[in-house]
């Protein structure tokens, strides 16, 4: 199967393909200098796009699609290992989403502080509202601040 076909069945680009290819995530066979995909590609394409889907780097899923390739996972010994490195990597992931939980509680502990902290009788005795910033100018350089 030629790049065109091989990357339209995974609705890829073809330079996603010759990305993974580059990297060494796939290892198409070379026939007049085109790249020739085949059922194992298929396979590690498969494999690729689900370690993705558990975000996994680039580097881990080079490292588990060539233990694949090197053990077929045939022995209970290379199974295992594949195993521990999910277990391991979902291990992380939990610790990543609590820290997430910790900083969205915090955001929101802020938010409901802030939001307490407004008075609408309150007069303002200087400063500009912050949706005023994008017309304001330096008053040292005389420059327009410069929005994001």
């Amino acid at each position: 199967m030629r790049i065109g076909a091989f990357s339209e069945q995974f609705g890829l680009s073809p330079e996603t393909i010759r990305y993974y290819v580059n990297k060494g995530l796939l290892c198409p066979m070379i026939k007049n200098d085109r790249y020739d995909f085949k059922e194992n590609d298929i396979d590690d394409m498969q494999l690729l796009l689900r370690l993705k889907s558990f975000k996994f780097s680039i580097v881990e899923i080079h490292r588990l699609l060539s233990l694949r390739r090197l053990s077929g996972f045939d022995s209970p010994n290379e199974l295992s290992d594949y195993i521990n490195i999910l277990v391991d990597h979902k291990k992380k992931l939990q610790r990543e989403k609590r820290e997430l939980q910790g900083i969205i509680s915090s955001l929101q502990d802020e938010i409901g502080s802030s939001s307490g902290k407004h008075s609408f009788n309150a007069k303002r005795k200087n400063g500009v509202p912050l949706q005023f910033l994008q017309y304001l100018a330096c008053p040292s350089c005389k420059r327009e601040s410069e929005p994001e």
